[in-house]
């Protein structure tokens, strides 16, 4: 563990974006162990939902992660995804539960949805 988090700190300490290839490599543990245990989190961009500004890209960059690492019935390892991503855990987490349909429908959302409807979508 300690080897996978100093080969990420030296690549982020020369201002690179983490390269998890060059991490396995330098560690001696394929990328996918590497991401599981890497506990560093220094840099890591926050998400916020926001339904103006929302990228599928991004979502579905997560779920094709999640969907070759742990297929279903296996629960995916957030702190891989969140590696992966370079987003924090909790905010990886909350992004997963949105596109299983788990989400809290506020006032604002459900405006959206309405409008979106009157539109013809």
């Amino acid at each position: 563990m300690d080897a996978t988090n100093q080969a990420v700190q030296r690549q982020l300490s020369q201002g690179h974006q983490v390269d998890w290839a060059q991490v396995s490599q330098a560690v001696g543990l394929d990328v996918l162990k590497c991401l599981e245990i890497c506990q560093v989190n220094n840099g890591k961009a926050r998400w916020t939902y926001d339904p103006n500004t929302f990228l599928w890209e991004m979502a579905d960059r997560m779920k094709a992660f999640i969907a070759d690492n742990y297929p279903a019935p296996a629960m995916p390892n957030f702190r891989a995804v969140s590696n992966y991503m370079w987003i924090n855990r909790e905010d990886c987490i909350h992004m997963s539960d949105m596109l299983q349909g788990n989400i809290v429908w506020t006032d604002e959302i459900k405006a959206r949805v309405v409008d979106m409807r009157r539109k013809g979508m």
